[in-house]
């Protein structure tokens, strides 16, 4: 059973990633994330007494959420099912995951400000870059390092580009961006990852 600061905890670090999705780091306060828990006014500064603090904690959250939702258990097999899984959690991250991944490019401008946070920040990417980098050995892949830097991008890039920059007037459906997915991972793979398409 969760320990109640824990839960305390978990509550908190939601609320300050909703502020920081809705309000920009500038509006991240302690306050206004007591006013999006509901919580009494000085509850997020007694378990949090810095801004860095704060930050960290998002940070910790937005891991341990990140990890929760895509293991090495579930890698897929062959490219086909691969493209489907990247694409899913894509149309996941621009949709019902929108909060988060609109928090996750303000917290990243702030960790360039704080060198602990960054390191933190960058320690849990590693997390996915170590998962695509096992997906894309088990699909084929003759540099499966090198091309989980450039698959870690393309995500990034297309999120981007769909949430806050030129394209964002345009939500690409699913069925888009497993086209897509599946071109970059044929062009990364070597055929040995094409043995299960679908005839």
């Amino acid at each position: 059973m969760p320990r109640s600061r824990d839960v305390r905890m978990r509550t908190i670090a939601d609320a300050a990633i909703d502020v920081l999705a809705t309000q920009g780091a500038r509006g991240l306060t302690h306050r206004a994330v007591d006013a999006a828990a509901s919580l009494p006014p000085g509850s997020t500064s007694y378990y949090l007494r810095t801004r860095e603090a704060l930050l960290q904690a998002v940070v910790d959250r937005m891991v341990e959420l990140d990890q929760g939702e895509v293991g090495i258990a579930d890698l897929p097999a062959d490219i086909f099912a691969a493209s489907r899984a990247i694409a899913a959690m894509l149309t996941d991250f621009l949709t019902s995951s929108r909060k988060r991944t609109l928090a996750r490019y303000e917290l990243s401008l702030e960790a360039s400000r704080y060198p602990a946070l960054h390191a933190t920040v960058v320690n849990g990417g590693q997390g996915l870059r170590d998962l695509a980098t096992a997906l894309l050995e088990k699909l084929g892949s003759t540099d499966p390092r090198r091309h989980a830097r450039v698959m870690v991008a393309f995500c990034d890039g297309m999120l981007y580009e769909t949430l806050i920059g030129a394209g964002s007037g345009h939500l690409p459906t699913e069925a888009e961006l497993v086209s897509d997915v599946r071109e970059l991972l044929t062009a990364m793979c070597s055929p040995a990852g094409l043995d299960d398409a679908p005839r």
